[in-house]
């Protein structure tokens, strides 16, 4: 759920803060080394749950069809911070992980029609469990 709050600052620009919060509710699943799984009641931690809040500044800008956009946010994680060690990766113990982290993101939307839109962003991050801290994203939205 994100909710943002839009000043208008020119004809063309307008500027606020995001507000977001994003709740892991998949099921806790445990792996051992030789791939064999285990769900049980015993092993459900309620705190593998892990929620992310956010807080950010956008600016959105209009350019005949095209929309870029900016955005920084501060994001932080309650609830366990070892869901971030994955099967395969190298494990970081929880207190080792960092349960907050920045990120800036700047994308534009091109709108094809009154439902259908092209978008593009390029996001830089930190602290991710892989070290790859740039995600490029393309797609296509719809709205019904």
């Amino acid at each position: 759920m994100s909710v943002g709050w839009n000043f208008p600052v020119s004809a063309r620009i307008t500027t606020g803060p995001v507000v977001a919060w994003r709740y892991d509710g998949t099921a806790p699943m445990m792996i051992n080394e030789f791939g064999d799984s285990a769900s049980t009641q015993a092993i459900t931690d309620p705190l593998w749950h892990a929620s992310v809040s956010t807080l950010g500044w956008r600016v959105n800008t209009q350019y005949g069809d095209l929309h870029p956009w900016a955005q920084i946010s501060y994001n932080q994680q309650f609830g366990e911070n070892q869901w971030k060690s994955q099967f395969g990766m190298p494990q970081t113990p929880a207190p080792a992980q960092s349960g907050s982290w920045m990120d800036v993101t700047v994308g534009t939307d091109i709108p094809f029609n009154t439902y259908m839109a092209a978008y593009a962003s390029l996001a830089q991050g930190e602290h991710t469990t892989t070290g790859e801290e740039f995600l490029y994203t393309l797609g296509v939205s719809a709205k019904f």
